[in-house]
């Protein structure tokens, strides 16, 4: 009784094994479903360049964030390193939302004084006239600057 249980499990392992091995052959002669499955090194070429663009993108959004965060005064020429790190560690998102609650800084912002003008950098032309010309000046009746003008137009 215990030889023919024996014989049986014997049978029944054969039989499995036989249908495995069509089951490998068969798999074995099917051509890969490139659909479905691709190249490891494509995929890791392709896995590479996804995280590149990616880190590039962070680094410019990152850097676009901070850029209208200074200039509408919210943050410090001084602090943008800091926030550059910040900003890596935490996401470009969280970051944004913690500039976007902070209060402008009106001084950051603007120009003090809007009316001051930058004083012209060019000095008037003081020429030194002999005393023949100063005289010539009196005798037309004309003045030193349209005295020069005529003297320069004639020299060209």
């Amino acid at each position: 009784s215990a030889a023919l249980s024996a014989l049986d499990a014997f049978e029944t392992d054969a039989g499995k094994v036989a249908s495995l091995s069509a089951e490998l052959e068969k798999a074995q002669k099917a051509a890969v479903d490139l659909t479905k499955y691709v190249p490891v090194e494509s995929y890791n070429a392709l896995r590479d360049e996804l995280a590149q663009a990616t880190a590039q993108s962070a680094t410019a959004s990152l850097s676009a964030v901070l850029d209208k965060a200074e200039q509408e005064g919210r943050i410090f020429k001084s602090e943008r390193t800091y926030l550059e790190q910040l900003g890596g560690q935490i996401g470009v998102a969280a970051l944004s939302a913690q500039l976007e609650k902070k209060q402008p800084i009106a001084a950051l912002s603007a120009m003090q004084t809007t009316t001051a003008k930058i004083p012209s950098q060019e000095k008037p032309v003081v020429a030194v006239l002999s005393a023949d010309e100063q005289a010539a000046v009196k005798a037309l009746g004309i003045t030193e600057a349209e005295y020069l003008k005529m003297k320069q137009e004639q020299e060209k």
